[in-house]
């Protein structure tokens, strides 16, 4: 399911059909039978297994996790699968993650007292993506951002038959699919507010900060991005703001102040902005990381998340 997800991730993030025929074509040739075709099915939408209720799986997380944790992890995200992924606490000694095969065989053939405990083995067993997969599988609701046109190419390209009626003859021939260049990266900086702070490590005091910030959209902060400070003055002038303006505690991760009259603004630089649907922003920053901390800026120098979303290109 890892592998699955990884691909269904990164088409989200693509709009040149070229590259997303690509790398379907390469992760269809690294992919044995029948996960592959199961595979294609999944990028077609024609893949329909046995469903359970996404409140089954939020009962799940809701026995492991603090409910102040989860819900700072949806105010995060904004979509209850992609929280349980990332706040899941999986156990050790988790077998491999499952595959699509066996996932789809365990939905259609176990009983509703078994499958239960087997969905909970099998999202310890995968890593954050691939729980958000399998729990949109397991809940009907799993898409990829493919056309059938492209998906055809990228069969071919990976020596797959497929049965496949392409859209009347307005669809890109494959020439005119792999012509396009691929789009100029969108690097730049973004005035940004600091919203919560964890140790990656809460057992060790100097393990690095994890900062999490966001941008205005009206009046409501939406989080945009994470990273990690290790040393210097930039952390040291977080670590001073957040001394000083904690407003909650949440286990390991400190709220502070971050309103229009009281936040601390960061000076964000990234190399790239890409579309990310799972997001509540719909957006992420590519390698981002705190140019300088602005000590001195009012919170309503901070951007607002439509600044960003208009630089993408609108296909």
């Amino acid at each position: 399911m890892n592998r699955l997800a990884d691909l269904i991730d990164r088409l989200a993030t693509l709009r040149d059909e070229r590259a997303k025929a690509l790398l379907i074509a390469d992760h269809l040739t690294a992919t044995a039978e029948p996960e592959r075709r199961l595979t294609v099915d999944v990028l077609l939408g024609r893949l329909k297994p046995r469903t359970v209720r996404l409140a089954l799986i939020r009962g799940l997380a809701e026995a492991r996790l603090d409910p102040v944790l989860f819900e700072l992890a949806r105010d995060y995200t904004g979509d209850l699968a992609e929280t349980i992924a990332l706040a899941w606490p999986a156990r050790r000694g988790a077998n491999k993650d499952p595959t699509l095969a066996e996932v789809i065989e365990g939905l259609a053939t176990l009983g509703r007292s078994e499958l239960p405990k087997r969905i909970g083995t099998w999202l310890d067993a995968c890593d954050a993506n691939g729980r958000w997969a399998l729990i949109k599988l397991a809940t009907g609701t799993l898409r990829a951002d493919a056309k059938p046109e492209t998906v055809a190419i990228a069969c071919a390209r990976a020596g797959l038959h497929i049965e496949h009626a392409p859209s009347g003859g307005g669809g890109p021939s494959q020439d005119e699919m792999f012509a396009p260049a691929p789009r100029t990266p969108i690097a730049g900086t973004v005035a940004a507010v600091l919203m919560y702070v964890e140790r990656t490590n809460p057992r060790v005091k100097d393990s690095p900060l994890r900062v999490t910030f966001g941008l205005w959209s009206d009046d409501v902060l939406i989080p945009v991005g994470k990273l990690d400070l290790d040393a210097g003055a930039i952390l040291d002038d977080i670590e001073r703001y957040v001394a000083a303006n904690t407003t909650a505690r949440f286990g390991p991760v400190r709220e502070v102040a971050r309103t229009r009259t009281q936040s601390l603004v960061l000076e964000i630089a990234y190399d790239d902005i890409e579309r990310a649907p799972r997001r509540k922003a719909g957006i992420v920053l590519v390698n981002p990381s705190i140019a300088q901390v602005l000590n001195e800026a009012p919170p309503d120098r901070a951007a607002s998340l439509k600044t960003l979303v208009a630089k993408l290109p609108s296909s």
